[in-house]
């Protein structure tokens, strides 16, 4: 009996992990890459295998501070996914090249057409005021 009851354990174990791994309604199942950190002090790239990026944390928002020397470069195509409170400050440099076919895109987590259904809970539609901003403390002489 106990033998059946560890199997059977394990195996519902199996079928519900796509379903246990929710912060704040945010199904996680689905997201390629949650960005944990709220610092970039070194060279960094968000790649498209990645894409999309989580941006947000247990008490809803993020800002994630890119340090002065420090260049965070996002691919084309990449979706960045943007939480409550949540955004950038940017002191070192931000490179975002996207193109007409595979542009970067900056979005609310509530977005379901871009980057998927990452709100199974909620209806998937965007709102201004989702997410913050992307904070630029400097602008330099030449800056494009």
């Amino acid at each position: 009996m106990l033998k059946k009851t560890i199997i059977l354990s394990i195996l519902l174990s199996f079928l519900l992990a796509p379903f246990s791994f929710s912060l704040k309604n945010i199904n996680f199942t689905k997201a390629a890459t949650i960005i944990s950190s709220s610092e970039i002090s070194e060279d960094t790239t968000w790649i498209l295998d990645g894409s999309p990026y989580i941006i947000t944390n247990d008490s809803g928002g993020m800002i994630i501070h890119i340090f002065p020397e420090a260049v965070l470069t996002i691919e084309p195509g990449v979706v960045v996914k943007l939480g409550s409170d949540s955004g950038f400050t940017v002191e070192g440099e931000m490179v975002a090249n996207g193109t007409e076919s595979n542009p970067v895109i900056f979005t609310s987590i509530m977005d379901d057409e871009n980057g998927g259904d990452s709100t199974p809970n909620e209806d998937g539609l965007p709102q201004s005021g989702d997410w913050q901003a992307i904070y630029i403390s400097h602008l330099e002489e030449g800056w494009k």
